[in-house]
């Protein structure tokens, strides 16, 4: 569906938010019959208000709101680019490695004056087995302790291995719910500790391909 109208953004701002009609008037407090309007497109002059209070609700962008310009998030880049830098990612597909780039990423560990010497990123592009669609993850390569780690497993006989998360207690190592086909023992390696993860875009990623020298060249055979 083309969202070239407001009232068509509307209703995709609110469905990605699973909000209603009378909550999103409970939040916004604008009426009702207000929103009604909009979502009608009887409402043919909207004011520039109204929709930013709608936007700042439904978290998108009011310029994307109101005109169709930019991205529906593109206010969270604007407010994020003093804490914004640009890292090396691997990208996964299909929860196997892809290709690494440079990509605009939070600057988590920076922010704190913390080196990202043992960290990487890692971007779960579109649909993954153990992750939301679109993932950016923090891992720390020499995380230790209880947690969440990202690992490589191949249990095919081709060796084509891929991604997923598994559970690390004080008895060892566990498989994720998210990752109910996979074995402890088709593990081939532990790549860190998941120290943070959000949601990311294909939009962040600069115009840099890069050498991975945190993707070992030794693991080919299994990415």
């Amino acid at each position: 569906m083309s969202l070239s109208t407001l009232d068509r953004r509307l209703k995709s701002a609110m469905k990605q938010e699973k909000i209603s009609v009378s909550q999103l008037s409970l939040e916004s407090g604008l009426p009702t019959r207000t929103i009604y309007h909009l979502l009608s497109g009887t409402s043919k002059n909207p004011k520039r208000e109204k929709v930013k209070v709608l936007a700042k609700v439904l978290d998108v962008s009011f310029d994307w709101l109101f005109s169709d310009k930019g991205s529906s998030d593109g206010h969270r880049i604007l407010t994020m680019a003093s804490q914004m830098t640009s890292h090396p990612v691997h990208r996964v597909v299909a929860n196997q490695y892809l290709s690494t780039f440079k990509f605009s990423v939070p600057n988590t560990l920076g922010l704190f004056g913390t080196s990202y010497a043992s960290h990487q990123h890692y971007f779960f592009e579109g649909s993954s087995d153990c992750l939301p669609p679109n993932t950016l993850l923090l891992v720390d390569t020499n995380g230790v302790g209880p947690g969440q780690y990202l690992a490589l497993f191949d249990k095919s006989p081709e060796r084509t291995g891929w991604f997923a998360l598994v559970n690390k207690v004080d008895r060892g190592l566990s498989m994720s719910s998210s990752t109910p086909s996979c074995e402890v023992d088709d593990i081939t390696e532990v790549l860190g500790r998941l120290v943070a993860q959000c949601p990311w875009k294909t939009e962040y990623m600069l115009d840099e391909a890069v050498e991975s020298e945190a993707m070992d060249t030794t693991r080919t055979e299994y990415c």
